[in-house]
């Protein structure tokens, strides 16, 4: 279900009912994409493929499955991308021939676009700007792609692994610089963009340090903090294993580190960093 709770009270004000459960008796029940507000609307997506749109008093506008649409067939984890909104668009990526990524019309769910070849992960699009251009961003499979957020021209792709790999964590952009991580101990790396008709980009850093799996970093001020894992991936059995690290944006050096934090979410409020860890303790 979507529900929408008083926020003073916690009152249950509705419920929109949309699926069965997913995988409750499994080790990783879903959902695992964060509904979105755009423009008076709340768009949402279930582990099963269903992108809907409601209004804010929970009534549906449409509704589409996007396994159906455009023949995804193996969900993995379950579809976990978050629908993103922008310019009047709902940017997904579906990661199958010819629909590797997809724009529908926010207003109706009609496709807009569908482009690319290959296969997606578990991290939604990431629309940007460019020196005034509008792109979109793709942290796929085995690959980086940006595209004209217009009409889904491929601008620029980026080769990055080989065989079964997992994105799960975002992207971070500051213009114009986009920095990228990934698990299995992967590291991460900073890219300068350019836009217009011949948008690239050039490598600024890549270093070993900060690996995220499914907790993303954040950027503040010129600094990343993050989890670097250093097992495999995340453990559902025990705490993972790695450490809690800073560091500088444009140059990827380490500023400080420790071991006192654990795999955890960030939100960042009031001059601090609120974590909530594996171990189910907030910090």
């Amino acid at each position: 279900m979507v529900v929408c709770l008083d926020a003073d009270s916690g009152e249950t004000l509705w419920e929109h009912r949309y699926d069965w459960p997913y995988e409750t008796a499994g080790i990783y029940p879903g959902p695992r994409a964060t509904p979105t507000l755009s423009d008076g609307r709340l768009y949402f997506a279930s582990p099963y493929g269903l992108v809907g749109c409601l209004t804010l008093a929970g009534q549906s506008v449409w509704s589409v499955n996007v396994f159906e649409r455009f023949g995804r067939k193996d969900a993995g984890f379950g579809y976990s991308c978050s629908p993103v909104v922008a310019d009047g668009k709902v940017l997904l990526p579906i990661g199958e021939p010819g629909a590797s990524l997809v724009a529908l019309d926010a207003r109706t769910g009609q496709t807009v676009w569908q482009v690319g070849d290959d296969k997606a992960s578990y991290v939604p699009a990431l629309p940007i700007t460019v020196a005034g251009h509008r792109q979109v961003i793709g942290l796929l499979e085995n690959v980086l792609v940006c595209h004209d957020l217009a009409t889904g021209k491929r601008l620029w792709r980026k080769e990055l692994s080989n065989g079964y790999d997992e994105h799960s964590a975002w992207p971070i952009y500051s213009e114009p610089y986009l920095w990228i991580t990934a698990p299995f101990r992967s590291g991460s790396r900073l890219l300068k963009l350019t836009g217009g008709e011949n948008a690239s980009f050039e490598n600024v850093w890549q270093s070993p340090l900060l690996s995220n799996d499914v907790a993303s970093s954040v950027l503040i001020d010129g600094d990343l903090f993050g989890f670097d894992l250093r097992d495999a991936q995340s453990k559902a059995h025990r705490a993972s294993r790695g450490m809690f690290r800073c560091l500088d944006f444009l140059t990827g050096q380490e500023r400080w580190n420790t071991d006192k934090v654990g795999h955890a979410t960030i939100v960042v409020a009031d001059g601090k960093l609120i974590l909530f860890n594996d171990q189910g303790e907030v910090i």
